[in-house]
């Protein structure tokens, strides 16, 4: 049985929206920004909590970011913390 809107087995969904991307291994950063932009996302990428908070502050609208957890300088803990104070 499948609810409405669900994506099928196996099926693909062309994505939308805007994605900040935090990764410190570039590597990593770079295979799944061209993954999520295969998937018709809009990427933005920062190798660092620090600068992905920086981008944050010139960018428009981001949709979702996703982040690492263990990062030099900010983990993504810290990263995310920061962020939700600066939304509030």
């Amino acid at each position: 049985m499948s609810v409405a809107g669900e994506a099928q087995h196996g099926e693909v969904r062309s994505g939308r929206g805007s994605i900040l991307l935090v990764e410190d291994e570039a590597e990593l950063l770079n295979v799944n920004a061209e993954f999520l932009t295969s998937l018709g996302y809009s990427v933005t990428c920062a190798s660092s909590g620090p600068a992905a908070l920086d981008l944050l502050a010139a960018a428009g609208q981001i949709d979702l970011v996703i982040t690492d957890v263990v990062m030099p300088k900010m983990s993504g803990r810290e990263f995310a913390n920061q962020l939700l104070a600066d939304q509030a």
